[in-house]
């Protein structure tokens, strides 16, 4: 497997993995290992231990290294290669970004580059857009490849999200026990997106059981919330509707005509999202009930709209309006004959 050190205008290649021979001699391994103490980062390695400052705090550098000692060193994994690239680069005060990367047949990564952030140029229609021109600002950004969030600081922040803070509140105090948001080294925007990532995470291998968790807490506040679900042979969610309080009391008011509307694109699972609407007194629309089946036949059809009547104690509409689907009009048929479709 192959990586490649991308510089400002020209890219060289070194193998991972595989036994790489200088004059006919192995070349050294450096063990880039990091250990960090405060503010303090330090690297030891076969080239030696050199420690720089970068932004007023210290950054340490595998030693003094040229172009020949990077192309001499041989990686681990992937991993251990980007952890290098992004500590040296910090180290004399720059960053790379990702570049491309190239897989084999079996999907197993084969060529992967780190290139320069200041690499390439962009297309001159995107430089010349007005809409992209920025003020200039007066601090710097932080270096994208150096922005991460520390283990004890998103733990920190997945607790208080839990006990209902919000995120740019989170931001504030992690910023108050740093001493400024300049002594953080994330955004908010980094706050958002990793705990969104970590909720993604939490329900990888759970979806279907966390829906409905996620449903039944919902009742403890919302008596009138309304849910049914059905599974098949393999204990597996494939069909679920839901209806709170509020829907309930639109469709009691309004809900003479509803429509009946499954045009919605299917998810990750390829579940169809099918919602049940229609309209308030002020020509605004109101949802009635929302369900997600796994197939849109005459079977998914008859438990939506029978599951629905059950929602709604019984009571049946004047009219539905449909997107012509045949199926459809045959279940509305069959448990609302007296509907118009």
């Amino acid at each position: 497997m192959e990586m490649a050190i991308g510089q400002a205008s020209s890219s060289r290649y070194i193998a991972l993995n595989d036994k790489v021979e200088d004059n006919g001699n192995r070349c050294k391994i450096i063990n880039s290992t990091t250990c960090c103490t405060a503010d303090r980062v330090t690297g030891q390695g076969d080239a030696g231990e050199h420690v720089s400052k970068c932004g007023g705090n210290e950054i340490a550098a595998f030693g003094v290294i040229d172009d020949a000692d990077v192309c001499s060193i041989v990686f681990e994994s992937t991993k251990k290669t980007e952890s290098f690239y992004i500590l040296y680069p910090r180290a004399i005060g720059t960053r790379v970004r990702k570049g491309y990367k190239r897989k084999d047949k079996n999907g197993i990564v084969r060529l992967r580059s780190w290139v320069c952030k200041k690499e390439g140029e962009r297309h001159e229609k995107h430089i010349n857009r007005r809409d992209r021109i920025r003020e200039p600002k007066a601090i710097t950004r932080f270096m994208r490849s150096h922005r991460k969030i520390r283990k004890l600081d998103l733990h920190q922040a997945i607790v208080m999200q839990q006990a209902g803070i919000r995120p740019n509140h989170i931001m504030r105090l992690l910023a108050v026990q740093a001493g400024g948001y300049h002594n953080l080294g994330f955004h908010i925007t980094d706050m958002y997106n990793e705990l969104n990532r970590q909720r993604q995470i939490a329900v990888a291998h759970g979806d279907g059981e966390s829906a409905i968790a996620f449903l039944s807490g919902k009742q403890g506040g919302d008596l009138n919330l309304y849910f049914k679900y059905a599974v098949d042979g393999h204990s597996r969610l494939n069909r679920l509707l839901w209806a709170d309080s509020g829907s309930r009391d639109d469709y009691r008011c309004f809900g003479d005509v509803f429509v009946f509307d499954s045009t919605y694109n299917t998810n990750h699972y390829k579940f169809s999202l099918v919602v049940l609407r229609g309209v308030n007194n002020h020509y605004s629309t109101c949802i009635f009930a929302c369900a997600l089946i796994v197939c849109e036949g005459d079977e998914g059809y008859d438990w939506v709209i029978c599951t629905f009547l059950e929602a709604m104690n019984g009571r049946k509409l004047i009219a539905v309006v449909t997107d012509g689907d045949k199926s459809m009009q045959k279940s509305i048929k069959k448990f609302m004959p007296t509907a118009n479709a």
